[in-house]
């Protein structure tokens, strides 16, 4: 039988301030370590340290990226120019160059103006067809720019019209609204609803005002007509007994309530 004999551990031995203030690291660390000291706790993510290698793919990639883009324009351009002639990438990208120096512009917008100038192109008259539509078209990017800031202007003015068009038309249905309620108000004031005797009467004297004043269509109308007239006629008199404001001076104070500067009611408003 073997002895084995442990050794043991020196009794004022000290951890070096190294091993008290250096943590190690997860890569020193043993896995089981680590498992065990992140029980109850999401897994940490390492995050990729970034090379020279890696920020260079990026740039380059990035770079590709707009050369692929610029490619691109230059192609949209030069499939239109191929359409009257045979011209190089070298023109399509002169023709870029020279609008995006005045302003932001897309490659379609170019092949409008191409389209538009050739219309003036007579290859029998030009010696160089390309040349002259390629110097035209150049020459037009200012005239262009111009153009589309004056469109853009007329777009402005167009749309702040329709919006002033719209918000009196939501303003002259709010006070019809407003007059509606008044009069209904006032109706069922006058006339409750518990003595509808006093609305027959008020009805029968508009019937008699109406035959007195138009004999002749009186006699020919029906009596539904005849007393849907008493009741327009009713309710004409309730208003204008109401002293309802035009509808100018009520959108005055509405837009004086709006601001704060009043808390009285449209009709207060329109009574001052």
């Amino acid at each position: 039988m073997r002895t084995i004999a442990y050794a043991a551990p020196a009794e004022d031995a000290q951890p070096s301030p190294e091993a008290v203030h250096s943590p190690l690291s997860d890569d020193q660390v043993p896995e089981q370590q680590l498992d065990s000291s992140r029980a109850g706790h999401p897994p940490l993510k390492r995050e990729p340290r970034e090379t020279p290698e890696t920020a260079a793919a990026q740039t380059a990639g990035s770079s590709g990226a707009t050369e692929a883009a610029a490619a691109a324009d230059w192609q949209v351009v030069l499939g239109a120019l191929r359409t009257y002639g045979e011209t190089d990438r070298r023109g399509a990208e002169r023709l870029l160059a020279t609008y995006r120096a005045q302003g932001e512009v897309t490659p379609n917008e170019i092949v409008g103006v191409i389209h538009e100038k050739a219309l003036r192109l007579d290859s029998r008259k030009q010696q160089n067809p390309m040349g002259w539509l390629l110097e035209v078209v150049a020459a037009a990017a200012e005239t262009f720019f111009e153009n589309r800031a004056k469109e853009a202007q007329r777009a402005g003015q167009e749309a702040s019209r329709r919006a002033v068009q719209a918000d009196l038309l939501e303003q002259q249905n709010a006070y019809d609204q407003f007059c509606e309620d008044q009069i209904q108000a006032e109706i069922a004031r006058r006339y409750p609803p518990e003595q509808p005797k006093r609305l027959q009467d008020a009805l029968q004297e508009h019937l008699q005002a109406l035959r007195k004043e138009q004999p002749d269509w009186f006699g020919r109308v029906p009596e539904v007509t005849r007393n849907e007239m008493a009741r327009t006629r009713l309710r004409a008199a309730v208003r204008e007994s109401l002293g309802l404001p035009e509808f100018a001076r009520w959108r005055i104070g509405c837009a004086a309530r709006r601001d704060g500067k009043t808390t009285r009611t449209e009709l207060d408003v329109a009574r001052v």
